[in-house]
C-alpha cells in the first residue's frame, strides 16, 4: 500500500475509496425491508459518509461522487431523507488518533487549534447552498484528481503495513491512477457477482447437506439388512446394485431441486434470507 500505485485508491486511514458501495448498500437495504411487513423502516439517513485526506485532493471529487451515488439510489426509490458530512473540522480518531484529517477544516494543533478552511469547504457549502451537484463541479474535482497523479504526487497514509494497525506518524503514499468515480453500472455487475457468489455457496451447502442426509439412511438401511442372521452371504451385487441405486436417486432429486430453485436461492441470498 506505502511504496507504488495499485488498482484501489485509499483514504489516510486505509480505507477503499469506492462511490458505488454507498449506492449498492442502500440499494441492498431497501430491497431487503422494502416489502418486510415487520419493518419500521420508513427512510434512510447517511449519518456518517467522508474521507481523511489532509491534501484535500480526494475530498472534492469524494464528496460530489458519493453525492452521486446517493441521488442515483434516490432516483430508484430508495427512500434517502438526509446526508452527513464527516466532518466539519479534525478529530480525533479512537484507533488512530489525530494522523487521518477528516475535516473540511484544518485544526493546527501546534497553534492553538487554529482553524483554516480547506478547498473543500467552500464546495460543500455550495452544494447544500444549491441543494445540486453540477457537471463543472464534477470535473473540477476530478481534474485535481488527474493533476496530482499526473505529477507523480504523494498524500498522508496513517496505516501499517498489516492493513490494520495505525501509524502514530503518517507516511507519504502516492495517488492511485484508478478511476473510483461513481458508475451505477459498476455497482450493480459488483452486487449480481456477489449474489452469485452467495448463491454457489448456499449451494454447495445443501448439497453437503444432501449427501450427508443420504450416507446416514444408507447407513441405517444396511445396517437394519446386515443385522438380520445369513443376509451376509446374500448375493453382493444385490447389496452394491441398492446402493448405488439410492446415491442415484438421492443425487437426483436434489439435483433437480436445486436446478429448479436457483433462482430463490439467489433472490433469497440478495434480500439476506434463510432458505
Amino acid at each position: 500500500l506505502h511504496t507504488s500505485c495499485c488498482e484501489q485508491e485509499y483514504s489516510e486511514s486505509g480505507r477503499v475509496v469506492y462511490p458505488a458501495g454507498l449506492y449498492s448498500l442502500l440499494k441492498d437495504f431497501d430491497e431487503r425491508y422494502r416489502d418486510d411487513e415487520t419493518s419500521t423502516i420508513q427512510s434512510y439517513i447517511v449519518t456518517e459518509n467522508g474521507i481523511s485526506d489532509a491534501s484535500d485532493v480526494m475530498r472534492p471529487a469524494y464528496i460530489v461522487e458519493h453525492l452521486l451515488a446517493v441521488a442515483r439510489a434516490v432516483d430508484e426509490g430508495v427512500p434517502v431523507s438526509g446526508y452527513l458530512h464527516w466532518t466539519i473540522s479534525d478529530n480525533w480518531e479512537w484507533a488512530d488518533g489525530y494522523c487521518p484529517k477528516f475535516g473540511l477544516v484544518d485544526v493546527d494543533r501546534a497553534d492553538n487549534l487554529r482553524r483554516h478552511r480547506r478547498p473543500s469547504f467552500a464546495l460543500f457549502r455550495d452544494i447544500v447552498a444549491k441543494r445540486r451537484v453540477t457537471v463543472p463541479q464534477r470535473e473540477d474535482a476530478w481534474a485535481q484528481v488527474q493533476a496530482a497523479v499526473a505529477a507523480g504526487a504523494t498524500h498522508r497514509f496513517c496505516r501499517a503495513d498489516d492493513g490494520q494497525s495505525s501509524l502514530d506518524a503518517a507516511i507519504e503514499r502516492p495517488f492511485s491512477d484508478k478511476d473510483w468515480r461513481f458508475s451505477a453500472a459498476e455497482a450493480e455487475v459488483d452486487r449480481q457477482k456477489e449474489a452469485r457468489s452467495q448463491t454457489q455457496k448456499h449451494t454447495s451447502a445443501v448439497t453437503d447437506s444432501v449427501a450427508e442426509v443420504t450416507s446416514t439412511i444408507n447407513q441405517t438401511i444396511w445396517g437394519m439388512w446386515d443385522s438380520i442372521p445369513g443376509q451376509d452371504e446374500v448375493n453382493a451385487g444385490v447389496y452394491n446394485t441398492l446402493n448405488d441405486t439410492m446415491l442415484g436417486l438421492g443425487h437426483a432429486i436434489w439435483g433437480n431441486w436445486l436446478d429448479s430453485n436457483e433462482e430463490v436461492l439467489e433472490a433469497a441470498v440478495v434480500e439476506g434470507r434463510e432458505v
